[in-house]
């Protein structure tokens, strides 16, 4: 059995509940601090999933067949888990639930939506990592045996999703000021880039590796990691800005930064918490080492079934909640990701249920 890294287990642990915190928004309000917890929860949580995931498959040997099945398993996990969604929303609406029609239910198998709502958008997440595996063997064979292409695969990648996008939002805001049409270089991107589905993705589950590598049982001085926290500051006041400039307030309804994931600040901010973690000593702390482990091992079964919990909390519970700020809000995030843990552990028990749904842990 393998020895597992206990900086990993702490940033998954955190990643899982700022991706639930990034969904469960309803309880938050409209405040400045509401969009600045949504803007720090929406652009970091899943670029530290990609990290952890790349330090723990690229510093690994990688059987083939092995991996070829694990990838198989989790496709047939995403599909079943989409059908068990959709039956469990049934009971809300079974006369528009149930007249979905054939067709249009195995098109939202294959990951198409739906014109009754469904709460699987975040399954996107799950695309993104079955295309990440199916060409992780080439991403292994080009890092063992030649750097420099390696380095040019993680150039086109950059250029791809953070500098294109960057760009792009540089323009849209010309556009916006001026008045003048809008031109955008992600078109041709989109033409020309070969891997631009995992682009953006692809880069943070390579540069976790990096990372790894770089940070992880090595010794920095105190300057460093006084340096990497002021870069995230940055990056975070960055990122702000620029939400500020895209919707030009702060307060009001929640909207997204337009990609989120591909912007340079997100890329160094996501990376400088990474790196601070990696290099810190978890080793000598026992009780928080148990539970990020129990958590960690966990995290796809609280994914794969939090917004689901979240349609049933807005559904039950949110219309007897009269008030609203961070407090209860954090409160709720908290109660959907324990409901997420009590929901799916029975059924780890069950062997061909856990298999079938890719639920952890083995027991």
């Amino acid at each position: 059995m393998r020895k597992r890294i206990e900086y990993i287990d702490v940033v998954e642990t955190l990643a899982i509940f700022l991706v639930v915190c990034c969904h469960n928004t309803a309880l938050l309000g409209q405040s400045v601090l509401a969009t600045a917890i949504l803007q720090f929860t929406t652009t970091v949580a899943v670029p530290l999933f990609f990290m952890a995931n790349g330090a723990l498959l690229m510093s690994r040997p990688l059987d083939l067949k092995k991996h070829l099945k694990k990838t198989g398993m989790l496709v047939l996990a995403v599909f079943l888990w989409r059908l068990l969604i959709w039956l469990l929303v049934m009971p809300f609406d079974v006369k528009t639930y149930s007249q979905i029609g054939v067709v249009n239910l195995v098109n939202y198998l294959l990951g198409r939506t739906t014109t009754a709502y469904i709460p699987v958008e975040d399954y996107w997440f799950m695309y993104r990592l079955i295309a990440i595996y199916l060409i992780l063997p080439v991403f292994k064979l080009v890092y063992d045996h030649d750097q420099k292409i390696f380095k040019y695969l993680m150039l086109i990648m950059f250029i791809s999703a953070f500098a294109v996008s960057e760009i792009d939002f540089i323009l849209k805001l010309i556009s916006k000021w001026s008045g003048i049409g809008l031109v955008s270089v992600g078109s041709f991107r989109d033409k020309i880039f070969p891997i631009n589905l995992i682009a953006d993705c692809g880069f943070y589950f390579l540069a976790g590796d990096f990372l790894h590598r770089s940070y992880y049982q090595k010794k920095i001085s105190q300057k460093s990691r006084v340096h990497l926290t002021i870069a995230a500051i940055v990056a975070y006041a960055l990122l702000l800005f620029q939400k500020f400039l895209q919707q030009g307030t702060l307060t009001d309804s929640w909207q997204r930064l337009d990609n989120d994931y591909s912007r340079v600040g997100t890329l160094i901010l996501a990376s400088c918490i990474y790196s601070l973690f990696a290099n810190t000593d978890f080793s000598d702390k026992k009780h928080l080492n148990r539970f990020s482990q129990f958590i960690s091992v966990r995290t796809m079964n609280i994914y794969m079934i939090h917004m689901y919990l979240i349609f049933v909390f807005n559904h039950w519970l949110l219309p007897r909640i009269p008030f609203r700020g961070v407090g209860i809000y954090l409160l709720s995030t908290l109660g959907i990701t324990v409901a997420g843990l009590i929901v799916t552990e029975p059924f780890t028990y069950i062997g061909f249920i856990r298999k079938a749904l890719g639920l952890q842990p083995r027991h």
